[in-house]
């Protein structure tokens, strides 16, 4: 039996569209991801974890506070909790190897994981879209709501983007990431701004989760599958590349759709490991060569 499935037109553009969907999301975390690692030094395997941690709050306030604000309130508590985390459990492990902050980081997401299940049980807990309504898309309806969150979630990438880019904010960012050094005698308070930089990047991962939970549903180990493709996003768009990871995160999402929907069995799961490994060989530091070497 073929380990490919029928391709017809139709599919194929709904498979597009639900691509760049996806990817504007996962562009989104990936972006939070590389803002702790290209400008901290910091591996955030935890970056799941807040995904979740940002869905699950959103959904425990909706009912009293409405969906908007529930998502908002979910983001800053999110942003306010990993900024504790930073300074209790990140920051001592500064100056060592980046294996140090990824396995401390890979204990919070498994004991955050945990809390997550003894808060709100192991069951899936669905959130209605605070968007109603349908658009047609080759003959199939998609809902509007996740057209609205893809927007959202590009702007926020693209936002930062511009931030990092175009702003004297950004500047400083960037030089303190070059040269922490020279930034503290330039009067920069470089703890505080990783500190910060750690907090925002969970803030605008469970952001994420927020428009993620109409969507997906909310449930246990909806953190995994979103950990791994913003990981793979990250390193074929280089590690520490903005922009890269916004492009990797749609190739991946690409990736995912095309092969689940064509594809069977083991070929569909082994595909987006195949794009990774294939872009690494032609481009080691990412789509746009501006990222660190993997070695």
């Amino acid at each position: 039996m073929s380990p490919f499935g029928k391709i017809t037109a139709s599919l194929l553009v709904v498979n597009l569209v639900d691509a760049w969907l996806y990817g504007s999301l996962l562009a989104a975390v990936a972006v939070a991801l590389t803002l702790v690692f290209g400008l901290g030094r910091v591996v955030n395997f935890a970056i799941g974890a807040f995904y979740a941690l940002g869905a699950y709050v959103a959904y425990s306030l909706r009912a009293a506070v409405g969906y908007w604000p529930a998502v908002a309130l979910a983001a800053i508590c999110v942003a306010a909790f990993a900024g504790a985390v930073e300074r209790i459990a990140i920051r001592p492990l500064r100056g060592r190897t980046e294996i140090s902050t990824l396995l401390a980081t890979f204990g919070l997401s498994i004991l955050l994981d945990g809390l997550m299940q003894i808060v709100w049980g192991t069951s899936t807990r669905k959130m209605n879209s605070p968007v109603g309504g349908t658009v047609p898309v080759d003959g199939q309806r998609m809902s509007v709501f996740i057209f609205v969150a893809a927007g959202l979630a590009t702007a926020v990438s693209v936002g930062i983007w511009a931030l990092l880019r175009r702003t004297g904010a950004g500047t400083v960012l960037r030089g303190a990431s070059q040269n922490a050094s020279m930034a503290e005698l330039l009067g920069v308070n470089t703890t505080a701004l990783m500190t910060g930089l750690f907090a925002a990047s969970a803030g605008i991962a469970a952001l994420v989760g927020g428009f993620a939970g109409p969507i997906f549903s909310v449930r246990p180990g909806m953190d995994i599958d979103f950990l791994i493709d913003a990981f793979l996003a990250v390193v074929i768009g280089g590690l520490g590349s903005v922009r890269g990871a916004i492009a990797g995160a749609y190739l991946v999402a690409l990736a995912d759709n095309l092969s689940l929907t064509f594809m069977t069995g083991d070929v569909a799961t082994a595909v987006s490991f195949v794009v990774v490994i294939v872009i690494l060989l032609a481009r080691p530091t990412g789509i746009f060569r501006e990222g660190r070497m993997i070695a």
